[in-house]
C-alpha cells in the first residue's frame, strides 16, 4: 500500500472522531463508525463486526417494561463506584424489570449513605457479607460467599421459581434476558432427574471450553432457585485446595493454546491425540481456574463421584443432559474490567477448541439421538 494512501487512511480515523466528539445523534455515530470501520477493513483486510448498544440507563426507551415476579435478578460482588457502573446496571434491570426483585450481595465495607439512598430509590435489597477468612486461587472464596448470601437471602424473602446470578462489574444489554433464558429452558428440558431444570451458562468465551473438563465461564448462571442454591452452595477452597491449583495453574495457558487439536480426539486412530487426552486428563483432576472448581464440587455434590479416566466424557454428558450454554452475545454481555472500550475479537474461520452454543447443541442433538 502507497505510503499516501495510509497517511491519507490516518487522517480519516483520527479526523472523524473530532468532528462527531461532541454529537450524541445516533446516525453521526454510526456514520462515523461505519466509515471508521471500512477504513479498518480496506489497510487490515478483515472483516469486522460491531454491536452499538446505548450504554447508560437514562438514555432507554420508556415502554420497555417486563412483569415478571417469579424471577429473582442477584448482583455479587464488590461495588464497582467508578463511574458509576454497578448503579447504572442496577437502574437498567429495574427500568426493564419494574416488578422483579433484585438483591444486590456484596461486602460490608461497601455500605454507605449513598448506597442505602440508591437501593431504596430503585427497591433493590442489599445484603452486606463479611469476607471470607480466605480469598481462596482467584478469589473464588469471595465469589462463592457474596453469591451464596445473596441466593439464600433470594430464597428466604421471595420464595422465587428463578434465580439470575451476575455480576456488579458486568451489565447485560439485551432489553429482555429473563424472559430468553427462560424460554431457552422450556424449549429443552434436562436429561434426568438430577435438576428440577438446566443451567443456563454462559459460552463464546475465553473462559469456557469444550475439551477442558469442566471450565464453563463463571459469569452467570440461570435456573430454579433450588438448582441455582446447590450449584453455589458448597465447601469454600481450602488453603491446601489452593496451593494445589496454584500449582497447575501453569498449564492454563499450555491448555488454550493447545484446546483445538483436541477436537481430533473423537478419532482414535490418531496416536498424537491419546498422548495428549491421557496427559491433561490426569492432570485435569485438579482444578485449574475457579469455574472448574465450582462445576467440578457441584458435579461431587449433584451429579456424581468423578472418575480420573472419564474426565471429558463426564463433562460432556454433564453439558448435554443438565446445562444449556448460551453465548455471551445473544444476551449483550458488557465487561469493561480490562478495556475501557469492551471488544470482542473472535476468529470465525478457526476450530479453537472453545465452548459456545453451536458446539454444545451439536453435543446435545448427538446425546439425543443415543
Amino acid at each position: 500500500m502507497k505510503k499516501r494512501n495510509v497517511f491519507h487512511i490516518c487522517m480519516k480515523i483520527f479526523f472523524y472522531p473530532l468532528i462527531f466528539s461532541l454529537s450524541t445523534d445516533e446516525k453521526k455515530i454510526k456514520v462515523f463508525l461505519d466509515k471508521l470501520f471500512s477504513l479498518i477493513e480496506i489497510a487490515s483486510h478483515h472483516q469486522l463486526l460491531y454491536r452499538y448498544a446505548k450504554e447508560k440507563s437514562a438514555d432507554l426507551k420508556q415502554d420497555l417494561h417486563h412483569n415478571i415476579v417469579d424471577t429473582v435478578i442477584v448482583v455479587q460482588g464488590p461495588i464497582r463506584e467508578k463511574d458509576g457502573f454497578s448503579y447504572d446496571l442496577l437502574r437498567r434491570y429495574r427500568h426493564f424489570y419494574p416488578d422483579t426483585p433484585i438483591v444486590l450481595s456484596s461486602w460490608k465495607k461497601d455500605e454507605s449513605a449513598y448506597l442505602e439512598e440508591c437501593c431504596k430509590s430503585l427497591n433493590v435489597d442489599f445484603v452486606g457479607n463479611d469476607y471470607p477468612l480466605f480469598s481462596g486461587y482467584g478469589h473464588v472464596n469471595y465469589q462463592l460467599v457474596s453469591t451464596i448470601c445473596g441466593v439464600k437471602f433470594a430464597i428466604d424473602k421471595y420464595h422465587p421459581k428463578y434465580i439470575l446470578k451476575t455480576r456488579t462489574d458486568q451489565v447485560l444489554l439485551h432489553y429482555d434476558f429473563l424472559n430468553h433464558m427462560k424460554n431457552s429452558l422450556s424449549l429443552i428440558p434436562p436429561m434426568g432427574h438430577k435438576l428440577e431444570k438446566r443451567i443456563v451458562m454462559l459460552g463464546e468465551l475465553d473462559n469456557s471450553y469444550y475439551w477442558l473438563p469442566f471450565c464453563v465461564s463463571d459469569f452467570l448462571a440461570f435456573g430454579t432457585a433450588k438448582d441455582i442454591e446447590n450449584l453455589y452452595d458448597i465447601d469454600n477452597q481450602s488453603f491446601e485446595e489452593a496451593q494445589e491449583m496454584k500449582r497447575h495453574s501453569f498449564l492454563r495457558n499450555d491448555l488454550r493454546a493447545k484446546s483445538n487439536k483436541f477436537e481430533f480426539l473423537r478419532d482414535e486412530g490418531k496416536d498424537e491425540c491419546g498422548r495428549l487426552k491421557n496427559k491433561y486428563q490426569r492432570v485435569m483432576f485438579t482444578p485449574i481456574n475457579p469455574e472448574m472448581y465450582i462445576l467440578m464440587k457441584f458435579h461431587q455434590k449433584v451429579i456424581g463421584p468423578l472418575r480420573k479416566e472419564h474426565l471429558i466424557e463426564q463433562y460432556h454428558d454433564l453439558l448435554a443432559r443438565y446445562l444449556f450454554i448460551m453465548d455471551s452475545s445473544q444476551l449483550m454481555l458488557y465487561w469493561p474490567k480490562y478495556e475501557q472500550f469492551s471488544y470482542e475479537y473472535r476468529n470465525f474461520c478457526s476450530g479453537t477448541g472453545k465452548l459456545d452454543h453451536s458446539s454444545w447443541l451439536d453435543l446435545y442433538m448427538k446425546r439425543k439421538e443415543q
